[in-house]
């Protein structure tokens, strides 16, 4: 009778978990729908008043800046839902995570990150020159728009935006800290899955799982925003080096020991945890 029970509660936990998982999967179309119905008003009121054709291309400038706004929109609304789920809880102290030690060592993690996967992937590129292809088109329309524009949208703009949706909200419906591991590798591989291209989403998992880990450290969203501000903004630190195999090494190598060492602080880091 006892066996029975036992099975009946571990089928009722498993049924709850899978429940969890699917509920946390809802804030993914959530972003994914109003980002795009958000663009796709925008493009129709933009051909209403210019005149412009329906169907004929939009310039770069204007297809980015519809992309910003729709950035925007999608940020307010899960700052919203973020407040409201996090409302008359305690916060963990941001004052005591912003100091010069953690910026040091978010600086150095967020380099190394970028260095490790930018030379990691450069180095796999001509094994899959199809895959890559696709990539680099899609890199190109990132960074399509004016300078000014791109650094509003990958180092202010999507840091902000991503880390409500993943590990502010995505995180914690799939049972945040109660569950670190699986909710942890749940919100990455959505995260990877968000990017929408294959290489892409490969590193973008990894540093998903991450970004969600210093969320869990450090028990604030400023942690994660942090570093994946620093992880987006050192990609311009890449065109120093020559683009031959000699600059590709390099970076790689110095990425990777930037990582280790500034991971391997974090890890030990003696901060005093509070509650989100």
């Amino acid at each position: 009778m006892v066996y029975f029970l036992e099975q009946n509660n571990k089928k009722e936990m498993i049924m709850k978990r899978l429940l969890n998982y699917l509920i946390a999967f809802l804030p993914f179309l959530a972003a994914e729908g109003i980002q795009i119905a958000t663009a796709g008003i925008l493009a129709m009121v933009y051909y209403a008043v210019t005149g412009l054709q329906t169907g004929l291309e939009i310039s770069s400038d204007v297809l980015y800046l519809i992309s910003i706004v729709a950035e925007i929109v999608c940020g307010i609304v899960f700052a919203v839902w973020y407040l409201f789920l996090t409302q008359g809880k305690r916060k963990g102290k941001l004052a005591n995570f912003l100091t010069f030690k953690h910026a040091a060592l978010f600086l150095g993690l967020g380099i190394g990150s970028q260095f490790l996967t930018s030379g990691g992937m450069s180095l796999i590129q001509s094994f899959f020159p199809k895959v890559f292809s696709d990539y680099s088109e899609i890199m190109k329309m990132l960074t399509s728009g004016s300078l000014g524009m791109v650094l509003l949208f990958t180092v202010i703009l999507a840091p902000v935006t991503e880390e409500l949706i993943f590990r502010g909200i995505i995180y914690r419906f799939a049972g945040g800290d109660n569950y670190f591991l699986a909710a942890n590798i749940f919100q990455a591989v959505l995260f990877g899955i968000y990017h929408g291209n294959i290489v892409q989403g490969i590193y973008a998992a990894g540093l998903g799982f991450l970004l969600g880990y210093t969320f869990h450290k450090y028990q604030t969203i400023a942690a994660p925003m942090l570093l994946h501000m620093m992880i987006n903004a050192s990609s311009v630190l890449l065109g120093i080096f020559p683009s031959n195999m000699a600059g590709i090494i390099t970076i790689t190598m110095l990425g990777g020991v930037l990582f280790i060492i500034s991971l391997r602080y974090i890890i030990r880091d003696g901060y005093a945890d509070g509650e989100r």
